[in-house]
């Protein structure tokens, strides 16, 4: 008689789909990052474009300080250090040091901007 399992006992094998959630979670991870990242680009060339009209390079900014961190959506209240203004408090220089603060951590990769 083989040697094995007595009988009526089944072998429960793993199942192969948690190995498939795993995967499917960091493939989207990944896309996830490099979409922000491109994202972020797109901002980024909006807000560098001298021929772009005022309002949109605002909002393309906002959008990225938003992003960083460094200031809030305005829906919610954000925790920032007294020294920290709102972007209607900057100056042009204030916000083009941010802009390279922020471009210099994206540079880095998507585990820097987090």
């Amino acid at each position: 008689m083989p040697r094995g399992k007595p009988a009526g006992e089944v072998e429960i094998q793993r199942p192969v789909l948690e190995d498939d959630v795993t995967q499917t979670r960091r493939a989207a991870a990944k896309q996830a990052a490099s979409a922000a990242q491109t994202a972020i680009g797109a901002l980024l060339d909006i807000v560098e474009d001298p021929d772009t009209p005022a309002s949109p390079r605002v909002n393309a900014a906002r959008a990225l300080l938003q992003t960083a961190g460094l200031i809030g959506t305005g829906s919610e209240e954000v925790r920032r250090p007294e020294r920290m203004r709102t972007i209607g408090e900057m100056t042009k220089e204030e916000i083009q040091e941010r802009m390279e603060t922020l471009r210099r951590r994206i540079e880095k990769g998507p585990a820097a901007v987090e």
